[in-house]
């Protein structure tokens, strides 16, 4: 007898209900703050709130209406996150840490922000990365700004902070 495509997910599912309950323990097949999202997703929230988010949310995948889930907490993980401290794919807040960061203090491949740090680095005041562009101060392999150390840039006046006040000696 051959199953539909809507049985066989159901079995999918189930199987993977499962497989979660007996590697991570019952609570991750949906008891307690644990949400085991079918083959495709998972989220974790902690019960614990500070302002009306989650201390901890973790969400990796899709949910079941088939969109990403989406970590909004103090701190957040997963493939879009949002939060104080945010780690993701895709980071947004505070300090963020992502393959596209946009934060107060972003690190990552494309990093945006006040402070910003990553191979593509775009702030307001510190950039450092392979392409640093800022509006105050830059380091980095092409670095632009009004104060930038770089391949095509060499402040004296970054230069001499530095040297004053991290004990850096650049050499001439």
């Amino acid at each position: 007898m051959e199953r539909s495509p809507e049985d066989e997910l159901e079995r999918m599912q189930q199987e993977a209900e499962e497989w979660a309950a007996r590697q991570l323990g019952e609570q991750v097949a949906g008891v307690g703050p644990y949400r085991w999202r079918g083959p495709a997703g998972y989220e974790y929230r902690s019960e614990a709130t500070w302002m009306g988010l989650p201390l901890v949310h973790i969400a990796f995948g899709f949910g079941p209406d088939g969109r990403p889930l989406v970590a909004r907490g103090v701190v957040a993980s997963g493939g879009v996150a949002i939060g104080v401290l945010a780690l993701g794919g895709v980071a947004l807040g505070g300090v963020t840490l992502g393959g596209v960061s946009l934060g107060l203090l972003a690190l990552g491949g494309l990093a945006l922000g006040y402070g910003a740090a990553g191979g593509m680095a775009i702030a307001l005041w510190l950039a450092i990365g392979g392409l640093a562009i800022s509006a105050q101060y830059a380091i980095g392999g092409l670095a632009l700004a009004p104060h930038a150390l770089g391949g095509n840039a060499q402040d004296p006046l970054l230069l001499r902070w530095l040297e004053e006040h991290l004990h850096l000696r650049w050499m001439p």
